[in-house]
């Protein structure tokens, strides 16, 4: 894998580092509405209940937060970027009270959000659309605007799980298959560093393999487990194979058991392909009409 990744950019020693543009990083920015235990004007007596915030009769109040999250994701053209649902959607918010300090709860309602995209480390975000989510396989669309700058993944998406018979497919991943994901590198604080890494790794299992009942209600009949080491907030991050030796675009990091095992499940790219070509041809034809248009407005102020 390493080495076929490393021919597709000869004369470079960074290969992934030409990637950056390819796999940018989105922003979730908004406010919500979330609860928490109401400002009590005298400390109360510590209790077992209110220890473990379970007193039945506590007073909560509502209030009004704001959120940001990051995740990553990956450009299929210049104008549609592919990512997980859920990194378009806040899952927690952090509120503040005197009683319980910081604590993250989820929130009641989302008031309004904004996402924005990033080329690269030092480029400025540019507010992107969601086009599509589809929530029960974990997979979104985001157009972005031609002054993103993006650059589309040089590697096809491809079916993952084969075509032809459901129960023998023909083609697709199987167990043991090599698979790597493009992750951003991290500091020691686990803070995006810009730069990217390539974590190998091989399929384990071509469905979700679910540790306990918690994980179980995360995953989805679109997954498939790995053991590639990635980290929390990788969510997004894509993930090659090789197919008659060439990478190519299999799926998206959607989850890890990180650091409790090395349980990594990948959603595929699968039921995006089609729509995301549509979605592109789309964007490409409003283009055209758009510069048409122009080109006739200034003929006729020339005239």
């Amino acid at each position: 894998m390493l080495g076929t990744l490393w021919s597709e950019f000869p004369g470079t020693t960074q290969p992934i580092a030409a990637l950056t543009v390819s796999t940018p990083r989105l922003a979730l920015y908004g406010k919500a509405l979330a609860t928490r235990a109401a400002q009590a004007e005298h400390a109360a007596a510590a209790s077992l209940e209110s220890i473990f915030g379970v007193s039945p009769h506590e007073t909560r109040e509502i209030v009004e937060i704001t959120f940001h999250q990051e995740s990553r994701a990956v450009a299929l053209s210049p104008q549609v970027v592919a990512t997980v649902a859920h990194a378009l959607t806040p899952d927690s918010v952090e509120v503040q009270s005197k009683q319980q300090g910081a604590k993250k709860t989820v929130p009641l309602r989302v008031i309004w959000m904004t996402v924005e995209v990033y080329g690269d480390a030092e480029a400025r975000g540019v507010a992107a659309d969601i086009a599509h989510r589809n929530e029960p396989y974990d997979l979104a669309l985001v157009h972005a605007p031609p002054q993103a700058a993006l650059q589309p993944l040089p590697y096809p998406a491809v079916l993952s799980y084969g075509t032809g018979d459901p129960a023998n497919p023909i083609g697709g991943l199987h167990a043991g298959d090599c698979v790597a994901a493009i992750v951003p590198i991290r500091n020691a604080e686990s803070h995006d560093t810009g730069r990217h890494r390539l974590a190998v790794g091989k399929v384990l299992a071509r469905v979700p393999v679910a540790m306990n009942s918690m994980t179980q209600t995360k995953l989805n009949v679109n997954m498939f487990t790995t053991d590639v080491d990635v980290q929390p907030g990788d969510s997004g991050s894509p993930v090659l194979a090789l197919r008659a030796g060439k990478p190519v675009l299999v799926g998206m990091i959607a989850a890890t058991m990180y650091p409790t095992a090395t349980f990594t499940y990948v959603t595929r790219i699968d039921p995006l392909i089609a729509f995301a070509r549509a979605l592109q041809q789309t964007y490409e034809h409003s283009g055209t009409q758009k510069h048409q248009s122009k080109n006739r407005l200034d003929r006729k102020a020339g005239s």
